[in-house]
């Protein structure tokens, strides 16, 4: 098995998931089967969250997971995405 590796914006995104409330489980180490990060609110909506660096793109295990859960999935590339996207759950 090779070893997890994550994206630059990995730890930042997850960063300021939490301080906007979410609680977030860390879910980098299952190589494409899940996407990076689980993340909810107490009684609220749970979403998918893949931190990608700069222009990368998502692999091939990752196109099939979005594509099967695509209304819950979110790609986050900075730490102002981050942001934004977390004003818009407020």
């Amino acid at each position: 098995m090779r070893a997890c590796k994550k994206d630059l914006t990995h730890n930042p995104i997850a960063a300021i998931l939490e301080q906007a409330g979410f609680t977030v489980i860390d879910t980098s180490w299952s190589q494409g089967r899940l996407l990076d990060m689980i993340i909810y609110k107490r009684y609220g909506d749970v979403w998918f969250i893949e931190a990608k660096t700069g222009n990368k793109k998502l692999t091939d295990s990752e196109v099939l997971f979005v594509a099967r859960h695509a209304d819950r999935c979110v790609t986050l590339k900075s730490e102002a995405d981050a942001i934004a996207w977390c004003a818009g759950r407020k």
